[in-house]
């Protein structure tokens, strides 16, 4: 039952990826598209998958991440140790597997349940608006 959503651009080998999907057969379960809006796809998924190495890479990282925090959408991520200080993992929204560990990423995508706002949790480590008001009044409180 799951379907994998592919926005890509054009910048893209989608030759490659094409290649891939009928390696493994899956044509049926793959929505391929261009680029797209990205809160209106996060709105819609039931989970982003990033099973990036690293955070240098092709894709604008950060972005994704305040993206689908914003989207209220689950994510599952590799663990990349330079995300672990902003990663939320206390979230019941956010899933994580060990980077290039195929058969864990596997498990961990057929364990996520479809997505119900009402059960969203945040997955980064953002502050509040009232933490940031008490920072801001922390820093012009203090007078050399």
């Amino acid at each position: 039952n799951l379907r994998l959503v592919l926005a890509l651009s054009s910048d893209g080998n989608s030759q490659k990826v094409g290649t891939m999907i009928r390696k493994y057969k899956i044509e049926k379960n793959v929505i391929q598209t261009g680029l797209v809006a990205v809160k209106t796809l996060l709105n819609k998924l039931d989970c982003l998958v990033l099973p990036y190495r690293s955070i240098i890479s092709t894709t604008i990282y950060p972005s994704l991440l305040l993206e689908a925090n914003l989207s209220h959408c689950p994510l599952l991520i590799s663990r990349v140790k330079e995300l672990e200080p902003i990663l939320n993992f206390d979230s019941q929204s956010l899933y994580i597997f060990r980077a290039g560990e195929r058969v864990e990423l596997e498990s961990k995508i057929l364990m996520i349940p479809p997505k119900k706002d009402n059960q969203w949790q945040p997955i980064l480590k953002i502050p509040s608006d009232e933490e940031k008001l008490n920072m801001l009044m922390n820093i012009y409180s203090k007078t050399d």
